[in-house]
């Protein structure tokens, strides 16, 4: 029996791909693929047979990005991978921050994540600014280079040694330093990182502003009333009587620099106390700690009402009911930037204290705003009776450590000898 045998075609070879084909012109050569310094491995630049360009690609699990770095010097394709690696972690919502161990990358999280708690009223809104600010200037353009493995005492250091190098102060450096544990701790949270580094101590002193006594005080509202009766202007901006009152208001009312400038009528309410005695309960819209309402001194309620009425006078005539309304701000209602405003009334200060020869104190502190503040508070502790210190401080939005190491730190006991010797009647 014939058997037939059947013809199986043959499996055609694959023929090699041609030297010049597109793939392979687009392969890069093994010679100059290269890793950058600082920087994961991931990150790498080389050079392909179809470009006389530097090319760059980054690597995310199986996601590889490429992009040319349109540069034929070396040094500039190293610039332009580094930024373009900073980039990518930055902005692509695709790149797993599980994939990445950088520093930049969880600076990034952790800023965002500040910047959502700020917008639910979690957290207030001037930590997020100030870590945004520090990560920005300063952080982030040391720390870029760096895999959070490498980031350690010795790196941390440098860090310290750069901010002294260009003067900034130890209480400035401390406070970077713990927004860098923040991101450390983030990156651990994260399973980045295992252990917090070993972090340099930077020892700060105490720096109290100065503040103004009773006749510094008195010299520094006579001073002001003469400026106001010269005429002084700065951009246009006439000094006038509601230069004087808001010294008034800040000294009966605790408030910060920073509380002032967003102040606005809806944001005071006068309440009358047992007798005849009113008081103003101000709620700032912003606080550097803890936003809560703030009891002025009784003096207050008249300057505040004097401010309102001549407000509405000059610039409420065609208002309805002839009066700015709730909306308008406690200070220079007619100047709608409130930085621009504050930049005034810091100017004007300056010039009554420079005029008054009351800039540096007898300490040789510098004067500014802030020292009404600290006035305030030494007042209501040399002249108050029975003056609860928790309560002051709780009232100022503070704590009694920061009332006896800032703001009273000045104070000795010559300066009200009857709250030791504690005579009774």
């Amino acid at each position: 029996m014939k058997v037939s045998a059947k013809k199986t075609a043959a499996t055609p070879k694959r023929k090699p791909k041609a030297k010049n084909s597109p793939i392979v012109r687009a392969n890069p050569i093994a010679s100059t693929l290269q890793t950058i310094h600082g920087y994961p491995d991931r990150l790498k630049i080389y050079q392909i047979p179809a470009s006389k360009y530097w090319w760059v690609r980054a690597t995310f699990g199986e996601r590889r990005i490429k992009r040319s770095t349109k540069e034929t010097e070396k040094t500039k394709a190293v610039k332009f991978a580094k930024q373009f690696y900073e980039d990518l972690l930055k902005n692509s919502l695709s790149v797993p921050i599980k994939s990445s161990r950088s520093f930049i990358r969880v600076a990034e999280e952790l800023k965002e994540e500040h910047r959502q708690k700020a917008g639910t009223g979690e957290r207030n809104k001037r930590f997020a600014d100030d870590l945004r600010k520090q990560l920005d200037h300063r952080i982030i353009p040391f720390f870029k280079q760096y895999n959070l493995k490498d980031i350690n005492y010795s790196t941390i250091s440098k860090f310290v040694a750069e901010m002294r190098k260009n003067g900034c102060s130890p209480s400035t450096i401390n406070r970077h330093l713990v927004s860098v544990r923040q991101i450390l701790k983030h990156a651990i949270k994260l399973e980045l990182l295992g252990a917090l580094p070993i972090f340099p101590s930077v020892t700060a002193k105490d720096n109290p502003r100065p503040w103004f006594d009773e006749a510094e005080y008195k010299l520094l509202k006579s001073k002001a009333e003469e400026a106001i009766e010269k005429g002084h202007t700065w951009k246009g901006v006439k000094m006038t009587e509601e230069m004087r009152d808001f010294i008034l208001f800040m000294v009966n009312t605790f408030l910060r620099p920073s509380d002032w400038y967003g102040l606005k009528r809806k944001h005071i309410q006068i309440q009358k106390q047992n007798g005849d005695e009113s008081i103003l309960i101000i709620s700032p819209p912003t606080s550097k700690t803890i936003n809560t309402p703030i009891v002025s001194m009784p003096a207050a309620v008249k300057v505040y009402q004097n401010i309102i009425e001549r407000q509405d006078a000059e610039y409420g005539k065609d208002k309805p009911n002839k009066t700015l309304g709730k909306e308008a701000y406690v200070f220079l209602p007619q100047i709608e930037s409130r930085n621009f405003a504050q930049s005034i009334y810091r100017n004007f200060f300056d010039h009554i204290l420079t005029y008054g020869g009351l800039k540096t104190s007898y300490s040789g502190g510098s004067r500014t705003i802030y020292s009404l503040r600290h006035t305030a508070i030494a007042f209501r502790l040399l002249k108050g009776d029975n003056v609860d210190l928790l309560f002051l401080a709780r009232n100022c939005r503070t704590s009694v450590s920061m009332i006896d190491r800032f703001y009273c730190r000045h104070l000795n006991a010559l300066m009200a000898p009857e709250k030791i010797i504690g005579f009774r009647k």
